[in-house]
């Protein structure tokens, strides 16, 4: 077993389940991937809705709607309706798709067992597994209800960190990052009615 270095702050034993991997790669979308945009498109659909309402009252008051015009109020209101399903529901399954064949597949993530937290850096480690990564060199640092996500690159993968295998720390640890990262640190927030993907799968499998 090698030394512990001077520096090290904690060390913890970590088990990155399915439903960590499904949840946190979904987080790294919705901030840095495709997945980012579906407020935007969530505001665009509502925009096209009430302007298609609208316009739709004013002619049908005025006596001059066309039998063309129904087929327009169709389409303007389910080509959004089906834009906003495709990033709500489609794409974040597709990505859980994704995620759960890279964790069944991949033997990295299944075999880190252990994190040590120094200053300026963390390490992960197992069987065959060695990783370190400064906190400088991360792009974001993403955390949700169960995850610290250390983001490296644009790729979509990122460094997840179980918080409730950290226990205590955990708390110690949103303050170092926040201090550390400063805006690179994002609190992911859900809202009512998000699918967990991850427990979903979980239930399936």
């Amino acid at each position: 077993m090698e030394p512990k270095a001077k520096d090290l702050i904690e060390e913890r034993q970590i088990h990155i389940t399915q439903r960590h991997y499904i949840n946190g790669t979904l987080d790294v979308q919705r901030r840095i991937g495709i997945l980012r945009h579906t407020p935007f498109v969530m505001a665009l659909d509502i925009v096209i809705l009430l302007f298609t309402i609208k316009w739709f009252i004013e002619i049908y008051v005025a006596g001059a709607v066309a039998p063309m015009d129904y087929c327009l109020l169709c389409a303007l209101i389910f080509l959004p309706t089906l834009l906003v399903a495709i990033f709500l529901n489609l794409l974040p399954l597709r990505f859980s798709v994704r995620a759960r064949e890279d964790y069944n597949t991949g033997l990295v993530t299944k075999q880190i067992r252990f994190v040590r937290f120094y200053k300026d850096r963390f390490e992960l480690s197992g069987t065959g597994v060695d990783i370190t990564a400064y906190y400088s060199k991360m792009i974001q640092c993403l955390e949700n209800d169960d995850l610290f996500l250390f983001v490296p690159d644009r790729s979509g993968l990122s460094y997840m960190i179980p918080k409730e295998d950290l226990g205590d720390f955990a708390g110690e640890l949103h303050s170092r990052i926040r201090k550390e990262m400063g805006k690179r640190y994002h609190k992911m927030t859900s809202f009512p009615g998000r699918k967990d993907f991850g427990r979903s799968f979980d239930k399936g499998a």
